[in-house]
């Protein structure tokens, strides 16, 4: 306690004294032991109440024991069904939660995880996918500290994302590793990856690329089958051995129908080949007629139009070619179908007129270099006030955007952009994707527009800057996959027809059976509103003519149906809405693969080199006793001792209160008992 404190407790304490001498012993010849108990007790209350008044701090001091947390990451995933070690998996579990002397020394936490990390529920292995990455990766987020041991119960099978083996090299906790399945290497061929476009045009051929690989010492003799709809395509017989290992086939094929493609790669299996499952590969391409042809026309050399360019390109139905403004002319915009205009200035006159005579959707991306004196004369919709400096503009996700359906990838944490300074009148009605916000200040002036005018459709960017917005995507997500999409979406507005329809799909041709499979939907009212209380049912047919219906549920800005479920097959749908009966109909693929059963054995080899890396040991699931006990035995992880200082305000004590309401009302009743009220 402060020595300021303790002297106005000294002051409180006299002040206190002398109210009561003063009125119930000053100035009395004859003083009573009544009297002195009225002073006593007026003593009290005054002193508690200026106690209460100086609120002093109370310090008390806690001691405890922290013990470390001890994470176990359990594989959920098909691939240990697979291999028959659902009840191994289990029971390991069980002897963790029931061993007292591992509970007493560590805070244990089970997760599950298979494409995600969550806590654990229940385990039933029928996850479709697994990215032990991901799981390590999500789990430091969900820590307080670092350095701590993490128990990794898999079979070390992973089917997608960044190789753990790699990732674990820096990874800052200890990972022990229980190897769960049979860990005996047995001979096996199979197909590791087929590599395919996902679009092929019209009389034209296609080049699919088949990589083949096998475990094994001796020669075994197959044969690489390709199917197209059930006819055979293309066949080649060859001969794995212990040196030649691996074969990878590039194969031609015509593009003669449109539509979706199925096809069907087999490698004959060898006399007791254990897993025939991976030897057989089903994939699609979608063969289309047109294409989608996009020019950037440019007066500068700026890192945008290189991820532009990338990012509009990762969909294979686009095309872009980059154009200097002076070469422009009408001749060769009439290749395009969308013009992207970046950093217009006055040298783009003949690019508007000619958007002007030939009513062609544009995409705008202004910046530092714009002459706004010449874009505001363009432009009815917006004008921006002209300056010659610059500023940074960060980017705000609207969730009431209508027109089309677009996500949130993060935009509130990317990188800002760089926009000409000046106020921004909005003169025309805009649909707003982007808001701006400026240091920690959210505004009202927009950063990405749509706009539709006299069945033209637009799109103004007011900064430059988005290969930035890419690159972190990338960073954040490991892949381009969010940011191209969005972009996507963007030129698929520019792309489609300016006739606006109340009800819209958005769905694939063809999926693969280990992946997400849905449809989504957006649904307008009379006035083009978004109508987020519409009913929307889905109605499935397989080729069976079995009928599914479901109902779309309301995601943000648009309606959704998860069909994950379905098996592989052909399908035909309908959407509806049932207030007014508006509907639309389409049809999709789901194509037969399931990547959790393409291994023959867990892969001992990577769980033992991870743990390893992050100096930790690796055991097999029957082994299960030896990691407790090595988890109890280790002086790494001991428990910490803490002290903790708890400073709590006097006034914060409810027992003074009371105190100080039972003295002033001994102090009344005993008065008015003796009369002196």
């Amino acid at each position: 306690m402060h020595i300021e404190t303790v002297l106005l407790l000294i002051l409180a304490a006299v002040i206190a004294l002398l109210t009561a001498v003063f009125q119930y012993i000053y100035k009395k010849k004859s003083k009573s032991s009544q009297d002195l108990l009225f002073a006593f007790l007026r003593f009290l209350s005054v002193f508690s109440l200026l106690v209460l008044l100086i609120s002093p701090e109370i310090t008390t001091t806690h001691s405890f024991i922290t013990k470390k947390e001890l994470p176990v990451l359990i594989d959920n995933s098909e691939s240990i069904k697979f291999l028959g070690q659902g009840q191994m998996v289990k029971d390991i579990v069980s002897t963790l939660k029931a061993h007292k002397d591992l509970n007493d020394k560590y805070n244990i936490v089970y997760y599950s995880f298979s494409d995600e990390l969550n806590r654990l529920d229940s385990l039933n292995f029928e996850e479709k996918q697994t990215n032990i990455t991901k799981a390590l990766s999500q789990l430091l987020e969900l820590q307080d500290e670092n350095k701590l041991p993490v128990v990794l119960i898999s079979d070390g099978n992973q089917t997608y994302g960044y190789d753990y083996n790699f990732y674990s090299r820096n990874y800052p906790n200890s990972i022990f590793s229980v190897v769960i399945g049979d860990t005996t290497k047995h001979q096996d061929i199979r197909i590791d990856n087929i590599n395919v476009n996902k679009y092929a045009f019209l009389n034209n051929t296609y080049p699919v690329e088949i990589i083949t690989s096998y475990k094994g010492e001796n020669e075994v003799p197959t044969v690489l089958k390709l199917y197209n709809e059930n006819k055979l395509v293309y066949s080649k017989a060859f001969t794995f051995s212990e040196t030649n290992n691996s074969n990878i086939f590039t194969i031609e094929l015509p593009a003669v129908d449109i539509g979706v493609q199925r096809l069907l790669a087999t490698l004959t299996p060898f006399e007791k080949e254990q897993n025939k499952t991976n030897n057989t590969r089903h994939f699609a391409i979608e063969v289309i007629d047109q294409k989608t042809n996009i020019a950037i026309i440019t007066d500068i050399r700026h890192p945008d139009i290189g991820a532009l360019k990338r990012s509009i390109t990762s969909n294979e139905q686009r095309a872009v070619d980059v154009l200097d403004v002076d070469m422009f002319s009408d001749e060769k915009a009439g290749a395009y179908q969308i013009l992207i205009l970046f950093n217009p200035t006055n040298k783009f006159e003949k690019v508007y007129q000619y958007l002007k005579n030939n009513n062609k959707n544009a995409f705008t991306i202004t910046g530092t270099s714009t002459d706004w004196s010449y874009l505001n004369k363009k432009y009815i919709q917006f004008e921006r006030a002209i300056s010659f400096d610059t500023e940074e503009v960060l980017p705000i996700y609207n969730e009431g955007y209508q027109p089309f359906i677009f996500e949130d990838i993060g935009f509130d944490d990317f990188p800002p952009l760089h926009a000409s300074f000046g106020d921004l009148n909005i003169l025309g009605a805009l649909d707003v994707l982007l808001n701006t916000r400026i240091g920690n200040v959210i505004t009202d002036t927009p950063l990405l527009v749509s706009f539709e005018e006299k069945q033209k459709r637009e799109i103004v960017l007011f900064g430059e800057g988005i290969w930035q917005w890419r690159a972190k995507s990338f960073r954040d997500q490991n892949s381009f996959e969010p940011f191209d999409r969005f972009m996507g979406g963007l030129i698929q507005y520019l792309s489609s027809s300016n006739d606006r329809d109340r009800l819209n799909l958005t769905f694939n041709s063809f999926y693969y059976g280990n992946n997400q499979v849905s449809i989504s939907a957006t649904y307008f009212d009379k006035n083009y509103v978004f109508d987020n209380k519409a009913q929307l049912q889905i109605v499935i047919r397989d080729d069976k003519k079995e009928v599914n219906t479901i109902p779309m549920l309301l995601k943000n800005n648009y309606f959704e149906v998860d069909l994950s479920a379905l098996e592989a097959g052909d399908y035909n749908f309908t959407v509806t809405s049932l207030s007014d009966k508006i509907s639309k109909s389409g049809k999709f693929t789901i194509l037969e693969y399931n990547a959790e059963e393409q291994f023959t054995s867990a892969n001992y080899g990577k769980l033992k080199s991870a743990s390893e890396q992050t100096s930790a040991q690796v055991y097999l699931g029957a082994q299960v006793n030896d990691l407790i006990e090595g988890l109890i035995q280790t002086d790494t992880y001991k428990p910490i001792y803490k002290t903790e200082e708890i400073k709590t305000p006097l006034i914060e004590w409810e027992w003074i209160l009371f105190f100080l309401t039972a003295v002033l009302a001994m102090e009344w009743f005993l008065r008015k008992y003796n009369g002196l009220i």
